[in-house]
Parts: C-alpha cells; sequence; structure tokens
C-alpha cells in the first residue's frame, strides 16, 4: 500500500509539472518574438507565445524559480537576449518621455493569473539587459489601479494604458512584459510567460512599421475575443505624438490618409 500511495504521489506531481496553465504573447508594441508578425523583417517564431521560461519543471525544479530576462529558459540558450537569434535591436515603436502607451497582449490560452510590465533603458541592442534594470521601472496603469492588470477573461486580447517613466529616455530601453498565471501572492510554482521588446523613449527610435493606439479601447482588462484596430503616424510623421492623435481620431472616421497614417487590426 505505501508503494502504491508514493507512485501515486509522484503521478499526480509528474502530471502537475506537465500542465500547460497559459500561452500568450505580447503584440502591441510588438515582442522580439513577435515582430515578424508585424511587417518587421526579423525571423520568424512559430512557438511565440510559448516563451515560458522553459516550462514549470525546467524553471522551478530546475532553476530554483529563475527565468531568462526574455523568457527562455534560464539555465538554457538565450535566443531572445542580446546575441540571440530574435534580439535583432530592431527598435518597433518610438515614444515621448512620460508618455501614457497603448499595450496589447494576446493571450491564446488562459484562465487566470496576472501581467506586469517593465522598463530598462539599455541602449545597446548587443548588451544584454538585466533583471536588475527592469526591476527599477515598473510600469504604472493610467487608471490608478498599480502595476498589475489581472486576467479577467481567460483567453483573448487584452488592451491597456500604462504610463511611462517621467524623465526617462532611451534610444534603445527594453520593454518587458510578465504574465504569471497564479494569483497575486501565490508562492507555489506555476507557469510564468516572458517577453521582450525594444522601443525608443524622447525621440531616439529609428523603427519603422506599424504603430499603435487604439482606436476603441476597453481600458485596462481587455476587449475578449473582439479585434481591435489601431492606428498611429507613419514615415516622417513616425513618433509624433500631434500626428499620432490626428491618426487615432480620425482613422476610425474614414479619413485616414495612407501617407500618415498606418493601421493594423489585431
Amino acid at each position: 500500500m505505501f508503494q502504491f500511495l508514493v507512485c501515486f504521489s509522484l503521478l499526480l506531481v509528474s502530471c502537475q509539472v506537465g500542465l500547460t496553465n497559459g500561452q500568450g504573447r505580447l503584440i502591441e508594441p510588438p515582442s522580439r518574438n513577435s515582430a515578424w508578425r508585424f511587417g518587421f523583417h526579423t525571423p520568424v517564431n512559430n512557438a511565440d507565445d510559448r516563451l515560458n521560461c522553459g516550462g514549470l519543471k525546467a524553471q522551478w525544479y530546475g532553476s530554483n524559480g529563475q527565468c531568462g530576462v526574455c523568457g527562455d529558459p534560464y539555465q538554457g540558450v538565450r535566443d531572445h537576449e542580446a546575441g540571440g537569434k530574435y534580439a535583432t535591436g530592431t527598435i518597433v515603436r518610438s515614444y515621448g518621455v512620460g508618455e501614457t502607451i497603448d499595450i496589447v497582449v494576446d493571450i491564446t490560452h488562459g484562465q487566470k493569473g496576472w501581467m506586469e510590465f517593465r522598463l530598462c533603458p539599455n541602449n545597446n541592442p548587443k548588451v544584454p539587459v538585466t533583471q536588475d534594470c527592469l526591476d527599477k521601472y515598473v510600469l504604472r496603469n493610467a487608471d490608478g489601479s498599480g502595476t498589475k492588470t489581472l486576467l479577467n477573461h481567460g483567453s483573448g486580447k487584452y488592451v491597456m494604458k500604462y504610463i511611462l517613466p517621467d524623465g526617462l529616455s532611451c534610444s534603445q530601453c527594453v520593454l518587458q512584459w510578465l504574465y504569471d498565471t497564479g494569483s497575486v501572492g501565490d508562492t507555489i510554482p506555476r507557469e510564468q510567460y516572458v517577453n521582450c521588446a525594444d522601443i525608443a523613449v524622447g525621440g531616439g527610435g529609428t523603427g519603422t512599421g506599424n504603430t499603435a493606439a487604439p482606436s476603441t479601447g476597453t481600458g485596462n482588462g481587455g476587449n475578449g475575443g473582439s479585434s481591435v484596430m489601431i492606428c498611429k503616424a507613419i514615415g516622417a510623421f513616425f513618433g509624433n505624438a500631434a500626428a499620432d492623435a490626428y491618426c487615432t481620431s480620425n482613422c476610425s472616421r474614414g479619413v485616414c490618409p495612407p501617407s500618415v497614417c498606418k493601421c493594423v487590426t489585431f
């Protein structure tokens, strides 16, 4: 009987280790693993919603809960950090200092959990970002609710507004998304997903492509499975706050000059 109980307990642990509680990706600004989906000439990653620190077993039973800063296994190959396959240094978005920005996360599989965002003024795409730097700047919700956004409808796209730190500018900042599939305050092992995106703050960016500002938002907490149209200025107007506001306001009404504005639907 004792041997049966031991074997049964081990089987339960094994099942829990293999369980997937969520999947997702940071799509606005586009993460290193997902930028290829939005017109950037970056390597294709068809598993871009599975950067979960190598999985529950690798993170919690092999690395004592530690994770690569961009979602790679802590003790594995860091493909999404500087020098890795997907860390090309491509600046995907440019923002103003202290700007309230729109962030979109696509949870492809999930029931619960919470998300947080951190920022590091790295200023050198060839140098790996550190967690210590990221932890200095935890972004806050624009609605004043704190730093975390809770998953309130499971899978789907979450459209959020966060505030960039006052006085912080960078030619290359790393924005880190953390999705924890547990409840706030959980200390038990649970799956975590981490993505990184390269952005510029304060006019130092050279990125091109679709930029983001939801024309129809739902605030922090998301909009379920419905589509979201996102428009911002391009070309000579890229990164111009007034032009961004023009595109956000007018494209939804059908006045959207292609030389000035570009939209994408998630």
